[in-house]
């Protein structure tokens, strides 16, 4: 339950990324930003099947198509570092993509999320959790395109 209110503060924190603000004033308070339409994508939205060797170029794929998946979700053996660290050496290699936050989102080390975004103008919120006895990580990653916020 900690894990999932924790998933709606990245997401959140997602759409203050995207969000468009003006930048006459300097920054100080003023100017609302793009409120979510009813009906836009949720980060909870059933996933495709993917790997850390292909996951940006399904949600890619996803984009470009229209009809592919904007959330992606895979499993490995082993303890949660690795795979967080794959994932965030994949996106090390795209050079639109900048990491706007991470880290552990539970007291226990079991869960881990990060929001990256992408100048081409999509989020993704990852979010990576293991078993308490760390032999199983699972891998879940939602894309969010300006346009759904």
């Amino acid at each position: 339950m900690l894990a999932l209110a924790a998933l709606c503060v990245l997401v959140a924190a997602a759409a203050w990324v995207l969000t468009p603000r003006p930048e006459a004033d300097g920054g100080a308070g003023g100017g609302g930003g793009a409120v979510p339409e009813q009906g836009a994508p949720s980060v909870l939205a059933p996933a495709a099947p993917s790997s850390s060797e292909r996951f940006l170029a399904d949600l890619e794929r996803g984009a470009r198509d229209g009809g592919g998946p904007s959330a992606v979700a895979w499993e490995v053996l082993g303890d949660l570092p690795g795979p967080a660290s794959e994932v965030l050496s994949a996106y090390r290699a795209v050079p639109t993509a900048s990491l706007a936050v991470s880290g552990y989102l539970d007291l226990k080390g079991n869960v881990w999320g990060a929001v990256v975004r992408d100048s081409r103008g999509w989020v993704d919120v990852v979010h990576v959790s293991t078993t308490e006895a760390a032999e199983r990580t699972e891998v879940r990653v939602a894309r969010l395109a300006r346009e759904d916020l």
